[in-house]
């Protein structure tokens, strides 16, 4: 009987979920996919500020647990 998939690609498509998970919050809740910037240090400024604040998010998180 074939198997579907192997061990190796269902590890790989368990990692795609969490990125693709991570996408999602970062495009949704930090407006990631943002189409109005006027230059491109605007738009990569934007990026750069919600990936730290999605970073933060987690970090803020962990230290409310921690206490």
């Amino acid at each position: 009987m074939k198997m579907l998939m192997t061990k190796e690609q269902q590890m790989l498509f368990r990692k795609r979920s969490r990125i693709e998970t991570d996408w999602n919050v970062l495009k949704e809740r930090f407006n990631l996919a943002y189409s109005f910037a006027r230059s491109i240090t605007g738009l990569i400024r934007h990026y750069i500020y919600s990936i730290v604040s999605f970073l933060l998010k987690d970090c803020k998180m962990e230290s409310i647990m921690i206490k």
